[in-house]
């Protein structure tokens, strides 16, 4: 999963590329550490979850329900939650501690 190809990022060579990423996907970095099960794909990312990202890629496929769960490796207020229907945000839980050993043990990691 390649964040620029749910968001392109601009040619533009004037942009501050880091600034962009930030408004536009909500993180710095594109997605590494991927594994796609059952219907789940887990990921990681630097920094801040693609909030912004998995917004776009919900409205691509309305058709399709996404539970999004994230956590920083520091866990506390950078974990949460979003439940997504028909494209709409049904649900969000910040900060959501009960997510954090699910996000890492998903990516086999430890935080």
């Amino acid at each position: 999963v390649d964040l620029g190809n749910i968001i392109p990022v601009p040619k533009d060579s004037s942009i501050d590329l880091h600034d962009w990423k930030i408004a536009n996907w909500g993180s710095t970095d594109s997605v590494d550490c991927i594994k796609n099960r059952d219907n789940t794909i887990s990921f990681s990312t630097s920094w801040t979850p693609p909030l912004k990202a998995v917004e776009a890629l919900v409205k691509k496929f309305p058709e399709l329900d996404f539970r999004y769960y994230w956590a920083n490796e520091d866990a506390g207020d950078a974990s949460g939650m979003q439940l997504w229907e028909d494209g709409e945000l049904l649900e969000e839980i910040r900060p959501y501690s009960l997510v954090y050993h699910y996000c890492w043990d998903s990516l086999g990691q430890t935080a």
